[in-house]
């Protein structure tokens, strides 16, 4: 019964994630800003620079935020992973041709960037160091340098950091698609499963050598989500705006 109401708190979570997903807009009227259809535009992309913060987004390039000093403090370092809720100021994107574009950033997120983890031909149960706690792919992206996931967990206490892995087991090969078999994994690392959260996580390419075989089109991505194995395929003509803020789930605030 306990785990049955575990399952179902994670499922309600997803519904609100589904039906809030929409990013909250300022309410101030400003001609010179520029929406998408579905609001605010979003964008994953890295600090390139912290003297003027510029972003390299994975879809429209180079990015200067208008208000600066929300990242000062928090994503103020070269390399850091970002999470962005944006407008564009006098140009829309689908029209600029200006190699840097303004953006006034309306939500903010950290995104954890880390390797791969290669554990093909290890002996040892890898339930134990990687965890094989629930989580739910809702999105994913694969940009040049990045596979971007963004998934769902339950947890609670926002002082313990979960982890969240990408596996490359003795099923890691490059399959006549060109689809590399990877596993996500989580790890509750002593939290209890009671609200729902989401994140992002972006997994290094250069940390998986089959990127670089000619014959590499994309990933499967395979996962528990709780009540079946989930597999998520994704190449790099999914699009990169998929991944966005989940509404009125909080974000999760600490992972590794």
């Amino acid at each position: 019964m306990r785990k049955s109401f575990k399952y179902l708190a994670f499922s309600m979570g997803l519904l609100a994630c589904a039906l809030f997903c929409q990013s909250c807009l300022d309410d101030e009227e400003d001609s010179a800003v520029m929406e998408s259809i579905l609001g605010a535009y979003s964008t994953l992309g890295t600090v390139v620079d912290t003297e003027d913060i510029l972003v390299e987004s994975d879809s429209y390039g180079l990015l200067s935020p208008v208000n600066k000093a929300d990242f000062v403090g928090y994503a103020d370092s070269v390399g850091q992973r970002v999470l962005m809720e944006m407008n564009f100021v006098e140009q829309d994107p689908v029209y600029a041709n200006d190699s840097i574009l303004p953006v006034k950033v309306l939500r903010l997120y950290k995104v954890l960037s880390k390797n791969a983890d290669d554990v093909r031909d290890m002996a040892s149960d890898m339930s134990e160091e990687y965890g094989s706690d629930p989580v739910r792919i809702s999105a994913v992206s694969l940009g040049k340098s990045y596979l971007n996931i963004q998934f769902h967990i339950l947890g609670y206490d926002q002082n313990i950091a979960h982890r969240i892995s990408l596996l490359l087991t003795d099923e890691t090969t490059i399959d006549p698609d060109g689809l590399v078999r990877v596993e996500l994994r989580h790890s509750l690392e002593g939290d209890r499963e009671q609200e729902p959260f989401w994140g992002v996580v972006s997994f290094k390419l250069s940390s998986i050598p089959e990127c670089g075989d000619p014959a590499f089109k994309g990933f499967r991505i395979v996962c528990d989500n709780g009540s079946s194995v989930q597999e998520v395929t994704v190449t790099r003509s999914t699009p990169n705006g998929s991944v966005r803020a989940a509404g009125y789930v909080r974000p999760l605030g600490n992972a590794r």
